[in-house]
C-alpha cells in the first residue's frame, strides 16, 4: 500500500539525510527533556543487571495469575512464554486488557476507531482460545490521563478480587510508555484496599527491566511465537515477532551454556512493596 511505502521510506531515508551532518544522534526529542533525576534512573537501570543474579522460576507461579495487558499483545511479548507454560501446569490464567487499542487507526489505515477495536479484540480472542482460558475482560479505556486513574484502579480492583489472584504480571514500572506507566499506577491504587496482596511481576514491552527473576521457556517458545503471530494487525506495522524472539534468545546468556536457548526476565516485587514504590514514582511525576 501507498503508506506502508510512505512510512518505509521516512523511516529509511531521515536518519540516512540526518547522518551526513557532523552530529550524528537522531533525536526523537530534546535532549533537554532527560531529566537528571531521569538519568540516576538510567544509570541504575544499567548497573543493577552487573551486580543482581536473576533467580529461576519454575511453573506453576502462584495458584491464580492475573495478567494486565494495557494494550493487545503487550502480554505476548513480555510473557507469553510464562502464560503458557502456567496453563500447562495447570495454574490458574486470566487477562485484562486496559486500552481498546483503536488510537492508530487512521495511521494504520483503518476507516475508523471502532474497526481497529474490534479486529484487535478479535485477536485477543483468539489467543485467549489458543491458550484454552476464558475470554479476556476488555475494559476499553480510549485515553489516559492522570485523572484517569482512579477510574481504571476500580476496574482492575474488581479484576483482583474476582481472580483471586495471588501473582499479577505487569509492564514493568520504570517502562517509558504512557499507557504503561498509569497501568502500574492504576494497579497500585486498586491494590491499596486488598489486604492479602499478590505478588506483582514487571515484564518487558519497550524497555528492559531490572531482572530478579527469570523462566527458561524453551518448551513452549514455538507456541508463544504463533501466539504472538495471531496479532497480524500489530505485525503489519512492526516486526514483534522478530524482535521479541531475539530479546528472548539474548536473555538466555543469564542460564549456562547449553542450558536455555529462549528466556524472559521480570522483576518481582511483593504487593505492598509495589504499592509504595510506585506510590513515590507518582509522586515524582506529578512534580515536574
Amino acid at each position: 500500500m501507498l503508506r506502508d511505502y510512505i512510512k518505509r521510506l521516512y523511516r529509511e531515508a531521515a536518519p540516512l539525510l540526518y547522518s551526513r551532518k557532523k552530529f550524528k544522534l537522531f533525536l526523537r526529542r530534546s535532549l533537554q527533556d532527560v531529566d537528571s533525576r531521569i538519568r540516576d534512573v538510567m544509570l541504575s537501570i544499567n548497573v543493577l543487571p552487573s551486580i543482581i543474579n536473576p533467580v529461576p522460576l519454575r511453573p506453576p507461579f502462584g495458584k491464580s495469575m492475573l495478567v494486565i495487558a494495557p494494550h493487545q499483545d503487550d502480554e505476548i511479548i513480555g510473557c507469553g512464554g510464562m502464560m503458557v507454560l502456567q496453563k500447562d501446569t495447570g495454574g490458574l490464567l486470566k487477562l485484562v486488557f486496559v486500552m481498546d487499542g483503536g488510537d492508530e487507526f487512521h495511521e494504520d489505515g483503518y476507516s475508523s476507531r471502532k474497526e481497529l477495536v474490534d479486529i484487535r479484540e478479535k485477536e485477543a480472542l483468539l489467543v485467549a482460545g489458543r491458550l484454552g482460558i476464558e475470554s479476556p475482560v476488555f475494559l476499553r479505556q480510549q485515553a489516559f490521563n492522570d485523572a484517569d486513574v482512579s477510574t481504571v484502579a476500580e476496574k482492575l480492583h474488581d479484576c483482583l478480587v474476582s481472580a483471586k489472584a495471588d501473582v499479577v504480571l505487569t509492564p514493568f514500572i520504570l517502562d517509558h510508555n504512557h499507557d504503561h506507566r498509569l497501568t502500574n499506577f492504576a494497579l497500585a491504587h486498586a491494590l491499596l484496599n486488598i489486604k492479602d496482596k499478590p505478588r506483582i511481576l514487571g515484564y518487558e514491552v519497550w524497555g528492559l527491566c531490572i531482572p530478579n527473576v527469570i523462566v527458561n521457556i524453551d518448551k513452549v517458545m514455538p507456541e508463544k511465537q504463533h501466539l504472538l503471530s495471531l496479532y497480524k494487525s500489530q505485525l503489519k506495522g512492526t516486526d514483534y515477532l522478530n524482535c521479541t524472539t531475539g530479546l528472548n534468545m539474548y536473555h538466555s546468556r543469564t542460564f549456562g551454556a547449553g542450558e536455555c536457548k529462549f528466556a524472559e526476565r521480570f522483576f518481582e516485587m511483593p504487593g505492598d512493596e509495589f504499592v509504595d514504590v510506585v506510590g513515590r514514582l507518582r509522586n515524582e511525576a506529578s512534580g515536574y
